[in-house]
């Protein structure tokens, strides 16, 4: 029996694939629970417009992510943080305060987007910010010693 899949099924599917199942099976266990719905041409069109609904929604996300890189780019931060007389800093340039102070200046990116990895103590720094499926930029963050 040929079913559409309403939600993913492990080692079946992933949700809106049309799949072939034993009656039993969809009868029993897939329609029962809601993971699937028989396949008719009314559900394949309505499966056809959700993909493509889902598509433009997809290119209009990577639109705006490119908008954003543009945003980002040349984009330099400078910050003074405090050391001891060996010049050890006493603590590092948080994320938070990075999307804070991007968010002063009206660009707007979250803690989730910037390269975690990295450690801003003093010196120059580029920081990656993941903004989209293979989207990305890269501000300059400046750490100097506070006078």
């Amino acid at each position: 029996m040929k079913v559409i899949l309403l939600k993913d099924v492990p080692s079946l599917g992933k949700a809106d694939s049309v799949v072939n199942v034993a009656n039993g099976y969809a009868k029993n266990f897939l329609f029962k629970n809601k993971l699937a719905e028989p396949y008719t041409e009314r559900g394949q069109k309505r499966l056809d417009l959700k993909v493509i609904k889902r598509n433009e929604q997809h290119d209009l996300l990577a639109l705006e992510a490119k908008n954003l890189a543009k945003q980002l780019e040349g984009v330099v931060l400078e910050y003074d943080i405090r050391t001891n007389e060996e010049d050890k800093a006493f603590g590092t340039i948080g994320f938070k305060q990075i999307v804070d102070d991007l968010s002063k200046k009206h660009i707007f990116v979250t803690k989730d987007m910037l390269d975690s990895k990295m450690k801003l103590d003093i010196g120059e720094h580029r920081v990656k910010i993941n903004i989209f499926e293979g989207i990305h930029a890269t501000i300059l963050v400046k750490v100097s010693k506070a006078q």
